[in-house]
């Protein structure tokens, strides 16, 4: 089983991140196969996402830095970044079969976890 760390903006005062990443059909997704997801907080600035492991990190209307510049920062550091249901790049934010690709690429580069996390 896969544990991955997604990363909600809730610094930034948006308090239903993370429960509109829940009604996503990416977090169906993820469910689906069979990868657990551990909720955490960023600052919603670019010095506020993590840099030890691939994490997934959720876009949102209240971050303190442009999604191009946190599509830049997140293909740095090997991170998925998304939004409502969509990839977001730097070129853009990209339907939802874009994203199940690159889900798909990210999950290949997590590695099995023995240890079991608190679901969302």
């Amino acid at each position: 089983m896969k544990r991955v760390r997604v990363f909600f903006c809730s610094g930034c005062g948006d308090p239903f991140a993370e429960s509109r990443f829940k009604a996503c059909s990416f977090f169906q997704f993820l469910r689906e196969h069979g990868v657990q997801v551990e909720a955490c907080c960023w600052g919603g600035d670019l010095e506020s996402i993590p840099t030890d492991t691939p994490v997934i990190v959720v876009a949102s209307v209240m971050m303190k830095c442009s999604l191009r510049a946190l599509a830049q920062r997140c293909a740095e550091l090997g991170h998925l970044a998304c939004r409502d249901d969509q990839l977001v790049l730097m070129s853009g934010s990209y339907p939802w079969h874009f994203l199940v690709d690159a889900a798909n690429k990210f999950l290949e580069k997590i590695p099995d976890s023995p240890d079991p996390v608190l679901a969302l």
